[in-house]
């Protein structure tokens, strides 16, 4: 298949995809005239999504709507202004988008919701009251918003399930700890560097609210998350058990559950563990990013650019799913059709800087040097440029042969990467300096660069262009390095780490008391 042609299919496939199974974003309520709780507005959301998880709708988690607005810097707490609103569902890909605003009243709250229709301009809009106390405005604000987003499609199905009354103490322990979560980013391909100050406290306030109270199942869920991601394995495994009891499925406890299994048993069992989660929500998008993460983590490229077409194929505009298979189908050596995909995400984002570094290592891989370093000059020209940003574009003006201009970015790079855990960019500018020594042949000055490279925590790979550097140490001398390579810090995988590299290979020995085995036969 030509590139041409595959992007036109692509194209083909996604109006009849998204027709036949909408994909929804809730977006987080705005509030006025009254301060919410802390988290609030992301337990209206979460519990909205949560109720509309079906086998009609794809619904977007709270933790990929965080995501996205991250890299857009755009405020959550801003999306109940319609044209907000709006361009959050664009970028996610959402067909059908719901906002809405709660304001304070003498009783309680009013809550005033629309729901649109990407390319649509009209929208159908409505409002309900609420007695005051987090314990009835969460649920009922969540039920009102559903209902809300069937009933402008026209859908008619049974109520959604009355919640469970609970207390308004422990719905504000919950909310503030599901909100710390969603901060935390979780990728599977690479290790996550987690705030542990933060995720100490989502532990303590998830903790706080089972307690007050133990129905609560969404906190006992996001606890076995919170907990796992500490390492605190026995209390995840035991908030796992808590959650089960429930019989309805909670997003966080099946994460929590992957993250347990993938850690302790295999990557196959965490396979499983998705693949029952989307059989019983097909709906459930962060499971649907999650899998083929999961399958380019265990080499399964060809399985991995599957799943990011078919995701592509229900959000036409998200360019984050559209970047992601560029990269699978680079893995899989298709440079070219890699390469026009990262086109094709960039020009739904042209300010994405995160876009336009995929971008250019999709020309790097394609050996089209003199467009990634167009690409990339623009962004090193900033005053505020990443550390990241000059290691890649140090890198390629290496491979152009552009020599001294390399040395001086590569230098710049090491010298700007100051966080913790910008170790991997350290590491990286080393190293590519000491290709840049061995190109010179200024081979005691490589080696002593693959050392500094080593101590910043990286794992000295013989690949392709590095085996001659590398054949430059005894092998008592790469043993000694690598034992000397610090391990990072405040890292964490749902796979054994390896000086900062994930382990999709290996497990941790001793399962907690209580963990149950997926059957993978």
């Amino acid at each position: 298949m030509t590139r041409s042609f595959a992007v036109a299919a692509l194209c083909l496939s996604l109006t009849a995809s998204a027709a036949e199974s909408p994909v929804v974003v809730v977006l987080p309520p705005a509030f006025q005239g009254g301060r919410a709780s802390e988290g609030i507005a992301l337990a209206i959301q979460e519990h909205a999504s949560a109720l509309l998880l079906s086998k009609r709708e794809w619904v977007l988690h709270g933790r990929q709507l965080a995501n996205m607005a991250s890299r857009h810097r755009m405020k959550l707490d801003a999306m109940g202004d319609p044209n907000v609103a709006r361009q959050a569902a664009e970028r996610v890909g959402a067909r059908v988008f719901a906002y809405s605003t709660a304001t304070k009243t003498p009783k309680g709250w009013k809550l005033d919701y629309a729901v649109g229709k990407v390319g649509e301009v009209g929208v159908k809009e409505g409002s309900v009251e609420f007695p005051a106390g987090e314990a009835v405005l969460v649920p009922a604000a969540a039920t009102a918003i559903a209902s809300a987003v069937r009933a402008a499609q026209g859908v008619k199905e049974d109520p959604f399930p009355t919640a469970l009354p609970s207390k308004d103490g422990a719905m504000r322990d919950f909310a503030a700890c599901q909100a710390l979560l969603l901060e935390q980013p979780l990728g599977l391909e690479n290790p996550t560097v987690l705030n542990q100050v933060q995720l100490t406290r989502a532990v303590g306030l998830c903790g706080a609210a089972v307690k007050a109270d133990p129905q609560l199942h969404a906190a006992w869920g996001s606890l076995a998350l919170a907990a796992a991601f500490l390492g605190n394995d026995e209390r995840a495994v035991f908030a796992l058990s808590q959650a089960k009891a429930s019989g309805t499925p909670v997003a966080n406890a099946i994460l929590a559950r992957f993250w347990l299994v993938t850690r302790y048993q295999s990557g196959e069992a965490g396979e499983k563990v998705l693949l029952e989660a989307i059989a019983t929500l097909p709906g459930f998008l962060l499971a649907r990013t999650y899998l083929p993460e999961l399958y380019t983590a265990l080499g399964r490229h060809q399985d991995a650019a599957r799943l990011w077409q078919e995701y592509a194929a229900r959000t036409p505009t998200n360019a984050f799913i559209i970047s992601r298979l560029a990269g699978s189908l680079a893995k899989l050596g298709k440079t070219a059709e890699a390469a026009s995909f990262a086109e094709k995400a960039l020009a739904f984002d042209p300010d994405s800087e995160e876009l336009s570094l995929e971008l250019a290592s999709r020309y790097v891989d394609g050996g089209q040097l003199d467009k990634a370093m167009a690409v990339l000059e623009p962004l090193a020209a900033k005053k505020d440029v990443r550390g990241e940003v000059l290691v890649r574009l140090g890198y390629a003006k290496l491979l152009a042969g552009k020599l001294d201009d390399a040395n001086a970015l590569l230098t710049r790079a090491y010298a700007s990467a100051k966080a913790p855990g910008e170790w991997r960019t350290r590491g990286r500018a080393k190293l590519n300096l000491a290709l840049l020594a061995f190109k010179q042949d200024k081979k005691d000055d490589a080696k002593k660069l693959l050392g500094e490279a080593a101590k910043e925590g990286l794992s000295l790979k013989p690949t392709p262009e590095m085996k001659d550097v590398v054949a430059l140490l005894t092998p008592e001398e790469a043993q000694q390095l690598e034992a000397k390579g610090k391990a990072a810090s405040g890292e964490v995988s749902p796979f054994p780490l390896a000086k900062g590299e994930v382990q999709p290979a290996a497990t941790r020995e001793k399962a907690p008391k209580g963990f149950e085995p997926v059957d993978v036969k």
